[in-house]
């Protein structure tokens, strides 16, 4: 799910290669609405990981920003149309989690009700298509992309299966 998750094991943020991150291409961002934007988000990441869940649709491939709290700010989520080869050589990087291993179904629906109760009370999530660029100083810039088709659909299915409003 998209809530606080400290269980299992993060690097710092300097351990991502921003630089191959720049070379992905697009990808399906996850953040709160409070933060009102995909930057303002990760600029409040300290720590990430990699997850990789496995459901009925297949394997989600995502990286997990999480802010000095523990809690989830940022989800950054593979597609069709990223390359595929640097984000290995990212995952590489990283401490990667399996959901499944994490949790149980029944931890995974509690979590879920929590999550939605949150969304209710206005603490929802939102998505957008991305990709993420080199800036300048150092500091990442966030553009909007073209992803295909078949991309637009697996983000409308990960969204929903994260229980995110697709698009803004």
């Amino acid at each position: 799910m998209h809530c606080a998750q400290t269980a299992f094991p993060h690097a710092p943020l300097s351990a991502l290669p921003a630089h191959l991150l720049a070379r992905v291409g697009p990808l399906l961002c996850l953040f709160p609405e409070a933060q009102r934007s995909e930057l303002r988000a990760l600029q409040c990441a300290e720590r990430v990981c990699a997850e990789c869940c496995i459901d009925a649709d297949g394997i989600r491939e995502s990286l997990r920003f999480c802010d000095a709290s523990g809690s989830t700010c940022l989800r950054l989520f593979l597609l069709p149309d990223s390359d595929y080869t640097v984000w290995e050589r990212i995952r590489e990087c990283l401490p990667c989690v399996s959901s499944d291993a994490r949790q149980g179904t029944c931890e995974r629906c509690i979590e879920y009700v929590r999550c939605l109760g949150r969304r209710l009370r206005g603490q929802g999530w939102v998505s957008s298509l991305l990709r993420i660029e080199a800036g300048d100083g150092g500091m990442p810039a966030i553009c909007a992309t073209h992803v295909s088709g078949i991309g637009r659909e697996i983000a409308r299915r990960i969204s929903r299966a994260e229980g995110v409003r697709y698009g803004r």
